[in-house]
């Protein structure tokens, strides 16, 4: 009870500022009756009416710091440390802008690394259980991602408070908030990559068939669509979105032009919008011969082996788990195909299907790729699709549906096979078309595999995009250069 008191009183000098911008406030939602129904019910979602307090004082001009812009520093924002995604973009360009000489740091919901250049996020002692109590409140009325209260303390975290570069990257999963974003940004030059939708509809971070993010997300067609909601309030979440967005005016990076496209006609297309597409390190993926690699890993010489990386366990309506299943049944009745199924829990085989847990060494991945002669990617959709770039690099074509930035990626019968969208058919036509090639013939879809990665989804090139991206947003004009950090302007 002390700690919800001292708190309270903390909120005095808010309260303060929104009885003074009462008279002046805009009601943005006047117009529409089911939206402003929407958002008088989230208003009495808390007794202090801190989602009321919060969203009226996005509206309100935030006062401008002074910072030294000559030296280019860089804070990440994302979900996690660890994983694959958005999570693992984000740790790469950190660690690649380190070893450029660019102060770059990260600030993450979960942490599992002993870097002492990430951070998590801190929660106030005592009160994180009453933390917990607002944000489920909310949640059980549909609103995610609004009142998870300790994203409010980076307001004031040092990392933030010197930063020139806000970067954005995955900030859903129950960890933060979008009120906090205008306080976070004030006066920093944001940059915000799209890994997913969720940034641009309602709730979703795939829509599939669905394109009422395109106008107001009302009805919402499916609330358990990840992230999922409990009601009904799409619409509510995506007009608080906007405002948002006028308050931070975000460089918003799509990693395809598939994802460029979904932003030209979303609530973010008035924003400068740029494509970079996501990148690997080449020196982790890279080709072993695969006699070699297989008899290091025990694997069959004398098979086709397939291969799938992703955890068949968990319920995933975006990877295409149900093509795999139907796989698993064709590659048992087949004695010339061998598959390997990459990150479960367990290692098993069970007739020709070897399981093998999660991988987080990149250099055991790299392995299990490199020993593969095709690499099967099922998905329903996919921003960028990491993993497929990752087997190229090691010099396994892959067989993908013609979805998303897949296409982008695969060159049909150059590199890799596209396949028919949800079109097992064609999926097994891709994997036999690729594995029934004569030597000289698979040996060039290889080589132009790895051609492809190195030339277009190099590491090295993403970052180059994004340092030019970061520099352009703090640089007006003249010739810029990097210098250990220092933005260095040439005038001409």
């Amino acid at each position: 009870m002390k700690n919800k008191v001292l708190y309270i009183l903390s909120l005095i000098p808010i309260i303060k500022r929104v009885v003074n911008l009462y008279r002046h406030r805009n009601d943005l939602f006047a117009e529409n009756k089911v939206l402003k129904k929407q958002i008088s019910e989230f208003h009495t979602v808390n007794v202090l009416g801190i989602n009321s307090i919060l969203q009226k004082l996005i509206l309100k001009s935030t006062s401008k710091d002074q910072l030294d812009d000559s030296i280019l520093k860089v804070v990440h924002i994302c979900a996690g440390d660890f994983g694959g995604g958005g999570n693992l973009l984000a740790l790469n360009l950190h660690e690649k802008l380190l070893k450029r000489g660019i102060d770059s740091k990260m600030i993450v919901g979960k942490k599992k690394t002993n870097s002492s250049l990430i951070d998590s996020f801190k929660e106030n002692d005592g009160l994180n259980s009453w933390y917990r109590e607002i944000s489920n409140d909310a949640k059980a009325e549909g609103f995610i991602d609004l009142l998870n209260l300790e994203a409010f303390n980076l307001i004031n975290h040092p990392w933030i408070k010197d930063a020139t570069v806000i970067h954005i990257h995955n900030i859903h999963g129950d960890f933060f908030s979008w009120y906090a974003l205008p306080f976070i940004c004030n006066n920093k030059k944001v940059v915000w990559t799209l890994h997913d939708l969720y940034a641009f509809t309602g709730h979703c971070g795939y829509a599939f068939d669905c394109v009422k993010w395109q106008t107001d997300c009302y009805p919402c067609s499916n609330l358990e669509m990840y992230p999922f909601i409990q009601k009904d309030t799409a619409m509510a979440l995506l007009e608080i979105k906007k405002t948002v967005y006028k308050k931070i005016n975000p460089v918003f990076i799509s990693p395809s032009d598939w994802q460029l496209n979904n932003t030209s006609k979303s609530i973010v297309k008035e924003f400068l919008n740029k494509r970079i597409y996501n990148g690997i390190d080449t020196s982790s993926f890279n080709t072993t011969p695969k006699i070699d690699i297989r008899a290091l890993l025990n694997l069959p010489t004398d098979k086709k082996i397939l291969i799938y990386v992703g955890n068949l366990g968990m319920d995933n309506p975006f990877k295409g788990t149900e093509y795999i299943l139907n796989l698993i049944k064709w590659v048992d009745k087949r004695e010339d195909y061998f598959f390997l199924i990459i990150g479960g829990v367990d290692d098993y085989n069970k007739g020709n299907v070897q399981y093998i847990s999660y991988k987080s060494s990149k250099v055991e991945l790299a392995n299990y790729l490199s020993a593969a002669t095709v690499f099967i990617m099922p998905s329903l959709q996919e921003v960028f699709g990491l993993v497929a770039v990752e087997s190229m690099a090691c010099g396994t074509p892959v067989v993908g549906f013609n979805v998303g930035g897949i296409p982008e990626i695969i060159e049909h019968k150059v590199n890799g096979y596209v396949s028919n969208y949800k079109d097992f058919d064609d999926l097994i036509n891709g994997i036999e078309y690729i594995s029934n090639l004569l030597e000289a013939d698979y040996q060039l879809m290889v080589k132009n595999a790895i051609e492809t990665v190195r030339s277009r989804f190099s590491l090295d090139l993403m970052v180059d995009e994004y340092v030019g991206v970061y520099g352009e947003l703090t640089v007006d004009n003249g010739q810029l250069t990097i210098d250990n950090g220092k933005l260095i302007m040439d005038n001409a």
